[in-house]
């Protein structure tokens, strides 16, 4: 099996998953923000893994095993411009390559948007969650649901066994994907 890991994050484009899974890649999701990619970059080369590249759908890249396991802008445009400039030799712009890719792999498409709820009913639907909630998940005990982003505490693995992402107050987040998406004309 491949020794070779790619990463994006939970809220980020899919392309990445179905390219890695095409050519035989592992490719792993971690939480939103480079300090959970950049963690499970180096946790996979302690494991031997190779990671190539990370991402997140704010415009962030990384190249863990060439740079550094965080985003970096500058490094970000120097390979861009690289393979820019290999595609030019080849006749072929990053436009066509775009749509080879999605011919490929498959086109996807990215949207995300915030929806504001009535503070009231928004209450009413949490305080109805933590009425009812599972209290075992995959053989883990559940001692009792979150009821603020306020009330949590910072993530400690060895405690806990998992982390929990710090919100700002009041933020609660959903994530949708679509499976229908226009192609891109080369």
């Amino acid at each position: 099996p491949s020794r070779v890991a790619l990463l994006g994050s939970t809220v980020s484009s899919k392309m990445l998953g179905a390219i890695a899974a095409k050519e035989g890649l592992r490719f792993d999701e971690t939480l939103t923000g480079f300090k959970w990619l950049g963690n499970r970059a180096r946790e996979l080369q302690a494991e031997g893994y190779t990671v190539l590249f990370a991402f997140e759908e704010a415009i962030g890249f990384a190249f863990p095993h060439a740079l550094t396991p965080d985003k970096d802008g500058v490094a970000a445009a120097a390979v861009f411009t690289e393979m820019a400039y290999a595609l030019r030799e080849e006749g072929k712009t990053v436009r066509r390559r775009l749509g080879e890719l999605y011919e490929e792999y498959g086109a996807y498409q990215h949207r995300q948007g915030y929806v504001v709820a009535d503070p009231v009913d928004n209450a009413k639907t949490f305080e109805r969650l933590r009425a009812k909630y599972a209290t075992e998940i995959g053989g883990k005990k559940v001692r009792a649901p979150e009821k603020s982003a306020r009330e949590r505490s910072p993530c400690d693995r060895a405690a806990v066994g998992s982390c929990v992402p710090q919100l700002a107050r009041g933020t609660r987040f959903r994530c949708l994907t679509f499976s229908r998406v226009p192609s891109v004309p080369a």
